[in-house]
């Protein structure tokens, strides 16, 4: 062959080279330094040497020579034949900057990825990139503001062409491929119920019911996988509530430390959230507060309440509770009821008397799980205070000599206890009881006799009061009768300090 011609092969294909001289005495031996071949046969044909060499191609030779020299001097005479060895890609290899890379690698979502991929070959590679929803062409991936939606596998296929001086070709391919990590830092925490798998909760206020037992899971998404911590300081993500009785409020923590494939710096990223969990709880017994319009005032549970007949009283209910109870009167014996927690009366009677029951009752939402309604009641024994009375006394006639029994029509009040006195008007002559008895009538006696009936009220709230009542009867002395004249009434009221 053409010596200046280029001979292009293709990595371990096989041929034979022959060299030859002629002339000298003795004859030129005829040496070969081609692709390191031991294989070399020699013949002589008259005075012509001929050397074959028989070679496998290798990538690290392009140049084949033959060399004659003799014997008895330092003559030396090569001839070169110049071979393009064609081989296929290697193994591609990624650099990202000046850094080689092996293995995943990583990038922190929205920055930019630029990483090479490079292969030995000849002749050169062409290059093909196929990733997640990617394609492209070149030696150098690059993609920018790269997402999560970028992460997973990414492949380099680097291919050629070898066509041999003859014209026949083979195509050779190599790839090398690489898992791409999105970093990322915490995302905003969510809370789900119980666990992980548990049910989300959509606000960041939740609602319990007191000694309700139950976990918080604090839900934080971040590559690294963020360390997540409650105020406790502990490196749990659930947050363990048993029997609460009280508010919490609690923050939600989680860090991460990013970094990139090939950098030296490790980004920390952290993000929070607060949570307040709300305990419900049913009303207590409510305390009925009683008072008048003159600044008093008393509070009870489940008591009496003694009141003077005509005052103006307020009896307030409450219940301490969460949700605050909606609250109603009811009257024992009675069908109606009165949907406040103020009962008013005003002047009050004798007949508003009686037992009055306020009830609340609030209804306690959970979150998550079963709604729970609160009841509880108090009783207010209301005691209304009123004077006894004396009812109408009606003068009479009485002979001399008779004996005079005469008892005070006392109507009792509230409370039963009173004094009851008659005494004689004229004279200072006293008989405590509701008897009026005179053995022996003489006109002496002509005189009013005044029954008097005295009511001492002490109520539970305001002053007490004591109140008299009288009735009076006239008898005055003619010939052997007495006759009867017109009666008066008096009253008279007293406070007591």
């Amino acid at each position: 062959m053409d010596t200046n011609e280029v001979l292009q092969v293709i990595e371990s294909d096989t041929g034979t080279f022959v060299c030859s001289t002629d002339g000298g005495n003795p004859l030129a031996s005829l040496d070969w330094n081609c692709f390191g071949s031991k294989d070399i046969t020699s013949k002589t044909q008259g005075e012509r040497v001929f050397s074959t060499v028989k070679w496998t191609a290798l990538s690290k030779f392009s140049t084949c020579s033959c060399s004659s020299h003799h014997i008895l001097s330092n003559w030396k005479s090569t001839t070169n034949v110049t071979v393009n060895v064609l081989y296929p890609p290697t193994k591609p290899h990624f650099k990202i900057g000046q850094s080689g890379v092996f293995g995943d690698v990583h990038v922190i979502e929205n920055n930019t990825l630029r990483i090479v991929c490079n292969s030995e070959s000849n002749p050169l590679s062409n290059y093909t990139w196929t990733g997640p929803g990617f394609s492209g062409k070149g030696d150098t991936l690059e993609i920018t503001n790269v997402n999560i939606s970028n992460q997973g596998h990414f492949k380099c296929m680097a291919s050629n062409r070898m066509t041999r001086t003859n014209g026949s070709y083979e195509d050779g391919s190599k790839s090398s491929s690489f898992n791409l990590t999105i970093l990322y830092p915490p995302s905003n925490p969510k809370f789900k119920f119980e666990n992980s798998s548990g049910q989300l909760i959509q606000s960041n206020i939740f609602y319990v019911v007191r000694d309700d037992t139950f976990s918080i899971y604090c839900d934080v998404k971040g590559n690294p996988v963020p360390d997540i911590k409650w105020d406790d300081n502990k490196s749990n993500p659930t947050l363990k509530i048993s029997n609460i009785n009280l508010d919490i409020n609690s923050t939600c923590r989680a860090k991460n430390l990013m970094k990139e494939t090939a950098s030296q710096k490790e980004i920390s990223s952290t993000s929070e959230a607060s949570f307040s969990i709300v305990v419900f709880y049913p009303p207590g017994i409510p305390t009925i507060h009683v008072s008048n319009y003159n600044g008093y005032s008393v509070q009870v549970q489940n008591g009496n309440v003694s009141i003077i007949e005509s005052e103006t009283i307020n009896a307030t209910c409450f219940s301490p509770s969460k949700p605050m109870p909606a609250y109603k009167w009811t009257k024992e014996q009675s069908f109606k009821t009165l949907s406040t927690n103020v009962l008013k009366f005003v002047n009050v009677s004798r007949y508003e008397s009686g037992a009055y029951l306020c009830n609340a009752e609030n209804t306690m939402n959970r979150s998550i799980g079963k709604t729970v309604v609160g009841k509880n009641n108090s009783q207010l024994i209301l005691n209304i205070l009123y004077p006894a009375i004396v009812n109408d006394i009606y003068d009479i006639s009485i002979v001399e000599g008779s004996q005079l029994e005469i008892v005070c029509p006392v109507v009792h009040g509230n409370p039963l206890t009173s004094i009851v006195t008659w005494y004689r008007q004229s004279v200072e002559k006293r008989w405590n009881n509701t008897l009026l008895f005179i053995k022996n009538v003489s006109r002496a006696d002509d005189a009013n006799y005044i029954c008097s009936v005295i009511t001492d009220m002490f109520p539970t709230i305001g002053t007490s009061s004591r109140i008299e009542k009288r009735k009076t009867r006239y008898i005055l002395k003619r010939g052997n009768t007495l006759v009867p004249l017109f009666k008066a009434l008096f009253l008279h009221y007293f406070q007591l300090k």
